[in-house]
């Protein structure tokens, strides 16, 4: 999905975000570059949640982006269905949003067990 042009079904209130930020075309459009996409971030506001749905690989460089989609909503929904891979730099942003609030949903195997991971360091002994 993001190896090669990238294509996004958008709605109004949504736009993608890349590392370097959203991107406007000649139309006015907010798009993501296309050339060398790491990490695709679409931010869709709703009435009742922000819902942010990442695609490919989520690393240091993408997770200020991250943090700043996630700031000021009261109620933030992230979609990691098409996430292919992550850092440790990523998976503390994940595990940190989650801690605060955020819902994870479709959270590939691989990405849930080193969340859970992290999770039984902090529990104390006898607990997970």
């Amino acid at each position: 999905m993001v190896d090669g042009a990238a294509r996004l079904c958008r709605d109004r209130d949504s736009y993608p975000v890349t590392a370097s930020g959203p991107q406007e075309d000649a139309c006015g459009s907010t798009l993501a570059e296309c050339l060398a996409v790491e990490c695709l971030m679409e931010i869709v506001d709703q009435p009742d949640r922000r819902l942010i749905r990442l695609a490919g690989r989520l690393a240091d460089a993408q997770v200020p982006e991250l943090l700043k989609a996630y700031a000021g909503a009261a109620a933030v929904q992230l979609h990691l269905g098409d996430l292919i891979s992550v850092d440790t730099v990523g998976l503390e942003a994940l595990d940190g949003l989650r801690r605060a609030g955020a819902q994870l949903v479709e959270v590939p195997a691989y990405i849930q067990l080193k969340l859970d991971s992290l999770a039984a360091k902090r529990a104390p002994r006898g607990r997970v």
